[in-house]
């Protein structure tokens, strides 16, 4: 399967293809990425600034790992809104991340049971 967000080669060069860690890496994503995006929604209803660039500098950074797409550059846009505390915009990026991390926890998902 092509995967539209989802893109390995670099953690999985980086671990020399150790398919147990990547797993786990994987595993701790789904687990951890929902809290996040339920913490940035929060931080934007609130006009929390802060928490806002905060929780999506984590998540930038986790995505990272394993996208090398648009899910990336959106969540470093909130983050850079959150610094620049700019609410407004921030909203429309958010629903296009959350979008994004739905599919990329599917094709995750996908990944786990292929493999």
């Amino acid at each position: 399967m092509k995967y539209e967000i989802l893109s390995l080669t670099s953690m999985s060069e980086s671990l020399d293809g150790e398919e147990v860690l990547i797993k786990e890496i994987l595993l701790s994503f789904l687990n951890r990425a929902p809290k996040l995006l339920l913490t940035i929604e929060k931080s934007i209803e609130n006009n929390n600034y802060v928490e806002l660039e905060h929780a999506s500098h984590i998540l930038k950074g986790v995505i990272s790992n394993f996208s090398e797409d648009v899910a990336v550059e959106v969540a470093h846009a909130l983050e850079n809104f959150g610094n620049a505390k700019i609410i407004g915009e921030s909203e429309i990026k958010f629903l296009e991340l959350k979008k994004l991390m739905q599919i990329l926890s599917k094709e995750i998902e996908h990944y786990m049971r292929e493999k």
